[in-house]
Formats: C-alpha cells, sequence, structure tokens
C-alpha cells in the first residue's frame, strides 16, 4: 500500500528506513515536514510518480535513497538545497531529463548514483565541484557529448562508471584521477585515441574501454598499471598491441578482441601468469602462435580465433592442464592437432574448438545456426552461458517478445511504441514484460488469438532465433 501520511506526525524522528516493501502510490510531499531527518530510506519499493520537490526542505538529510523505485520526472532541482547529503541515490528508476547544476551545491556528497534511468543531455561540468565524492555513477542511461574536463577535479574518485551512455571523447585529465580503483566507460560513442595519461592511474584494478570507436595503437603507458587484474578494450578499433602489456603481472582478464589489431602476438604476454582468460579473436593478426604462450598455466581460455595466423597448433598448448575452452577456428594453421591437447580438452562438451563456427558450442551443424549466431552479434541475445545456446530449452511467450522487441530495436536505433488500450485480456500489466507482450501483438509479429496471448506458454531457443532473424 502507500506510504502514510500520518508518519509526518513523528516530527522528532532522524532516521525512516521503509525500504525493500512492496509500497505503491507516490512519495507524500508531506514528508517534508520531517525536518530532523538524517536518513530517508524508500528504496526497493514500487513507487511511482515524481520525486517531490519538497524533499528539498530536509536540510538535515546526509542519506537519501529513492532507488529501485518506479520514479519518473526530472530530478528535481531543489535537491541541490541538500548541503548535508553524503549519499544521494536516486538509481534503477525511470527518471528523465538532465542532470540538474544544482547538484553541484552537494559538496560533503560521497556517493552519487543516478544510473539506471533514462537522463539525457550532457554531463553538467559543474560536478567537478564535487571534491569529496568517492564514487560517481551515471551508467545506463542516454547521455550526451564530451566527458567533462572537470571531473579531473575529483581527486578523491574511488570509482567512475559511465558506461552505456552515449558518451564522446575521453580527456586526458583523467589520469590526474589517481585514487581510481574502477575505471568504466565503455559502452558508448568514444572515439580518438587513448589517453597515454590514464598511464598514471597506478591504483586501477579494472579498467574497461570496450565497445566504443576508439583508434589508434594501444598506449604503451597502460604497462604502468601493475595492479591491473582487468583490461576490456574489445569492440573498437584499436592497432597494435604493446610488449609493455606484460608488465601487468596481476592481470587474470584480458580482452583486445574485435579490434583491427596487426602484427604478430608479441611473446612477452607469456609472462602474464595470472590470466585465467585472453582474448585476442576478431583482428588481423598474423604469424605463428608463440609457444611460449604454454606459461600462461593458469588460463581458462584462450581465445584466437578469426585472425590471420598460420603455422601449425603449438604441442606445448598441451601444458596448460586448466584450460577449457580453445578458440582457433577461422585462421590458415596447418598441420595436425596435437595430440597433447586431448587430455585437456576432449572431455569438454565442446571439445577442441579449431572448426568452431561462431560464439557458441550447441549450435554448430544446426540449420538454425546463421540466424542464432546473427542475433548473438547483435546483442539480443547472451545465450545460457558464455559458450552454450542451449537451443532446446524452453522460454516463455513473454520472453519471446522481448527478445524481438529488442532485435526491432537494434535495426531501428528506437524503442518501438505500444498503445495504450491493452489487445488482449490475460496479461498482468503489473508484470515485467507486459509492454513487450502488448507491442509483439500489435505489431503483428506474435499473435493473440481470441485475446488470448498466453505469456506463460512455452517455446524453444532454436525457434526463437530463426523467428528474431526472419522478422528483422
Amino acid at each position: 500500500g502507500p506510504i502514510p501520511t500520518e508518519l509526518t506526525q513523528l516530527t522528532n524522528l532522524i532516521r525512516l528506513d521503509l525500504s525493500y516493501n512492496r509500497l505503491t502510490g507516490t512519495i507524500p510531499t508531506k514528508l517534508s515536514q520531517l525536518t530532523n531527518l538524517n536518513w530517508l530510506y524508500l528504496y526497493g519499493n514500487e513507487l511511482t510518480g515524481t520525486i517531490p520537490t519538497e524533499l528539498g526542505q530536509l536540510t538535515n538529510l546526509t542519506l537519501l535513497n529513492l532507488s529501485q523505485n518506479r520514479l519518473t520526472g526530472p530530478i528535481p532541482t531543489e535537491l541541490g538545497q541538500l548541503t548535508n547529503l553524503t549519499l544521494l541515490n536516486l538509481s534503477y528508476n525511470e527518471l528523465t531529463g538532465t542532470i540538474p547544476t544544482e547538484l553541484s551545491q552537494l559538496t560533503n556528497l560521497d556517493s552519487l548514483n543516478l544510473y539506471d534511468n533514462r537522463l539525457t543531455g550532457p554531463i553538467p561540468a559543474e560536478l567537478g565541484q564535487l571534491t569529496n565524492l568517492n564514487w560517481l555513477g551515471l551508467f545506463n542511461n542516454e547521455l550526451t557529448g564530451t566527458i567533462p574536463a572537470e571531473l579531473a577535479q575529483l581527486t578523491n574518485l574511488n570509482w567512475l562508471v559511465l558506461s552505456h551512455n552515449r558518451l564522446t571523447g575521453i580527456p586526458a585529465g583523467l589520469g590526474q584521477l589517481t585514487n581510481l580503483t574502477r575505471l568504466r566507460l565503455s559502452h558508448n560513442e568514444l572515439t580518438g585515441t587513448i589517453p597515454a595519461e590514464l598511464g598514471q592511474l597506478t591504483n586501477l584494478i579494472r579498467l574497461d574501454l570496450s565497445h566504443n570507436r576508439l583508434t589508434g595503437p594501444i598506449p604503451a603507458e597502460l604497462g604502468q598499471l601493475t595492479n591491473l587484474n582487468e583490461l576490456y578494450l574489445s569492440h573498437n578499433r584499436l592497432t597494435g598491441i604493446p610488449a609493455e602489456l606484460a608488465q601487468l603481472t596481476n592481470l587474470t582478464q584480458l580482452d583486445l578482441s574485435h579490434n583491427e589489431l596487426t602484427g604478430t602476438i608479441p611473446t612477452e604476454l607469456a609472462q602474464l601468469t595470472n590470466l585465467n582468460e585472453l582474448g585476442l579473436s576478431h583482428n588481423r593478426l598474423t604469424g605463428t602462435i608463440p609457444a611460449e604462450l604454454a606459461q600462461l598455466t593458469n588460463l581458462n581460455w584462450l581465445v584466437l580465433s578469426h585472425n590471420e595466423l598460420t603455422g601449425t597448433i603449438p604441442a606445448e598448448l598441451g601444458q596448460l592442464t586448466k584450460l577449457r575452452r580453445l578458440y582457433l577456428s577461422h585462421n590458415r594453421l596447418t598441420g595436425t592437432i596435437p595430440a597433447e591437447l586431448a587430455p585437456q580438452l576432449l572431455h569438454q562438451r565442446c571439445p577442441v574448438l579449431f572448426n568452431f563456427n561462431g560464439r557458441f558450442c550447441d549450435d554448430d551443424n544446426s540449420t538454425h545456426e546463421p540466424h542464432i549466431e546473427t542475433i548473438a552479434d547483435w546483442g539480443i541475445t547472451l545465450g545460457c552461458s558464455r559458450t552454450n545456446y542451449c537451443p532446446r530449452a524452453s522460454i516463455t511467450r513473454w520472453q519471446m517478445a522481448a527478445f524481438l522487441y529488442r532485435a526491432v530495436t537494434h535495426r531501428t536505433g528506437t524503442e518501438p511504441t505500444a498503445p495504450a488500450t491493452p489487445p488482449f485480456i490475460d496479461a498482468n500489466w503489473a508484470e515485467p514484460g507486459s509492454s513487450y507482450i502488448q507491442w509483439a501483438v500489435v505489431a503483428g509479429v506474435m499473435q493473440a488469438p481470441k485475446g488470448q496471448f498466453k505469456p506463460q506458454r512455452n517455446s524453444n531457443q532454436r525457434r526463437h532465433g530463426r523467428n528474431d532473424h526472419r522478422r528483422i
């Protein structure tokens, strides 16, 4: 039910925590009468409507968490009056509009979380005034423009996560954020080269610049990031692997796939003895597979497919006793499969993947494989695991509608809309997937005979792959 307005009579309240319930309705504007509040936690409910501007009167608040609801509308500029705030969390809602510059007045903020909304426009340069920030999360929005150079003033930042937006350009000044341990800028529209200054971020544990439009060589200066555990640079247009990456001896994940890397695989990479996964696929790498890679005894995944590698498969790879996936397909390799590899890989469901076609093991030689691989490449499905699609697994009809919805969004670049009047009667509109179902029926890509959609009826993954590709 709704939040009782009678709570506003508790004028001596210091902390109000109603989190993780099933509260519905709007946030009462009368909560502004609780002027002694230090904490206001309403997260993890089903609250709707806009954030009341009156909350800006709660000037004693230090913690405000309204995340994981269904709040809509803009972020009120009045929240900039809450100058004692150390935490502002509005994530996982449906907020729209721009980020108010007034939030720059919250100079005591330690954590600002606005991720997983529908915010648009640029990141305000004024956020650079929040010099006490430790955590800045703006990911999964629709933010545009360049990353403000002023963010370089946030020298206390430990986490900076701006991924899944439409941002362009990486300011070299981010190299001044020497306390950063996580920098995630993936799935944007970043162009230009990777600033060499990022090599100054010697406390980084994770660096993710994948799924952008970055060009030029990978800076040798990244070899100075000796605390890195994870480095993701895939799906860009980068060229050349610097031998200096071999200095990143704490790396467990290195993904340079889907770039324009040329030349040979540096033998120096064999020094990365903590690696669990090495991804170099979908590049233009030439030469032979270095036998020195056998020194990477912690490897679980070695992905070298879709290059121009030549020569034979080194028998030394049989020393990789922890190896579970070896992708060497779509190269120019010759000779026989070394018998030394059999003990490690032949017992796997996807045995030695020398001729592996695509990303899934369990769709090889299927008539539906081209369709399945296409929708996987488009990001419409991830399969049931990293290597399997599970074509015979059951999915419900509403899940099928969701897949189709993503497919059309991928092709058109815009989200399709559904009419306000439901065309059928057997779906609960409060349940996840209802909007997908409604769109699918009205668009004519799925049927609902006699007004019955039957959203929980099972389909299967194989049919889903075929239908998605054909209907697109």
